[in-house]
């Protein structure tokens, strides 16, 4: 018995490491890497299954002030993802602030004020042991210099995404879009020196290198990309704006919530002025957010009528108007045409739904290949300016 429970135990140790496979629960300090770009540290973590990538896009994509991200982590409860998907979520932001913060680093290290990181980010230290360990050790601050580009170097890194471009099909009917080649190989084969006899490196190469990567990921992971702290009121009001449809009229008995105090998130495209969210992810969120709310305020209605029905002993509806008044006037009173009466709404509203998400993922996709499609790799860049 005692055999059997040992071999249990070690197989299922075995499987732990092989269905995880990569080295976010290693500290960083025991990592084997040339350099902080992002690119070779994703290749150091040995990151097959994705999830170092998908949290690094996920910190450079949503927050744009890295002194935000401490408050953020701060009120974060690390069991809302999956257990898997923890350490490289901690990796993740360990990552994002020793790129958002090298200049800092550099500097207090030369006042010799190696406190101000455990000083301001005490709260979470247990999340930046890896960040206080790069802050702390002056070995790896050579690493650092390599993260602060002047403007010039920030113009080079963000030449055109044409190597993107190729490797992704058009989509058809019948097909997605999908990758032709391993997008990661390309990369690797991105000629960062003009001799194999130079040690140097321009700086400048690495961050054109891992602003290319943040461009893939961007359409790679749509999973973590959309910002779900609130609803995007023009989703909302461009849902509501469409009262006909052909021969239908929408009922206005659920309209959706809008909060005033929420800031406008969506801006118009620079070339064709149209109304656009800054990725499909927020679109999709917003708008999927919506028809929940829409289906929750039919069924709550719902709920409010076959109590009222039993109330009175009958299943007639009072207040109603249009075809629907017509109608219930040659139906019999029973609960199948009642159930009936209340499930029409959810087809009528799921009909102009359809054609409010198509009207807005075409401005929406618009507006992001035309100016948003790399917005983590331009948050990126932001950071590495010298003096930032």
């Amino acid at each position: 018995m005692n055999t059997k429970i040992f071999m249990y135990f070690f197989v299922s140790l075995f499987l732990c490491h092989v269905v995880y496979g990569d080295k976010c629960s290693i500290p960083l300090k025991d990592i084997k890497f040339q350099n902080f770009s992002l690119f070779n540290l994703i290749k150091s973590h040995d990151d097959t299954e994705g999830r170092l990538s998908t949290w690094i896009h996920f910190f450079f994509n949503r927050i744009h002030d890295p002194y935000y991200a401490g408050n953020y982590m701060k009120h974060f409860n690390i069991n809302t993802i999956n257990v898997e998907d923890q350490p490289c979520f901690i990796r993740a932001f360990n990552i994002y602030m020793i790129h958002t913060h090298a200049n800092k680093i550099l500097s207090v290290t030369e006042n010799e004020e190696n406190s101000f990181h455990k000083d301001k980010y005490s709260s979470i230290k247990d999340y930046l042991k890896d960040f206080f360990w790069v802050a702390e050790t002056k070995s790896v601050h050579k690493y650092l210099d390599d993260l602060l580009l002047n403007i010039h170097e920030i113009d080079n890194a963000k030449l055109d995404l044409s190597l993107i471009k190729d490797l992704v099909t058009k989509a058809s009917v019948n097909t997605p879009a999908k990758f032709i080649d391993d997008p990661m190989k390309a990369l690797e084969n991105i000629k960062l020196v003009e001799e194999v006899n130079d040690k140097r490196i321009d700086a400048s190469k690495h961050a054109s290198r891992d602003y290319k990567l943040l461009a893939i990921l961007s359409l790679k992971n749509h999973y973590y990309n959309a910002d779900l702290t609130h609803p995007i009121p023009s989703v909302r009001d461009e849902i509501d704006s469409m009262i006909r449809l052909w021969f239908r009229k929408r009922s206005k008995l659920f309209p959706l919530y809008k909060n005033p105090l929420i800031l406008e998130d969506n801006t118009r495209c620079s070339k064709t002025n149209l109304k656009c969210y800054p990725t499909p992810d927020d679109l999709v969120q917003a708008f999927f957010s919506a028809i929940k709310e829409k289906m929750l305020k039919i069924y709550i209605r719902f709920l409010d009528n076959f109590s009222i029905a039993i109330q009175n002993k009958s299943y007639k509806i009072d207040g109603l108007k249009g075809m629907k008044f017509l109608k219930s006037l040659f139906q019999r009173k029973t609960f199948p045409n009642f159930v009936k009466l209340n499930s029409d709404y959810i087809s009528s509203e799921l009909i102009f739904l359809r054609e409010s998400f198509f009207d807005a993922l075409d401005s929406t996709l618009n507006c992001y290949t035309n100016k948003y499609m790399n917005l983590p790799g331009d948050i990126y860049l932001d950071t590495k300016m010298v003096g930032a």
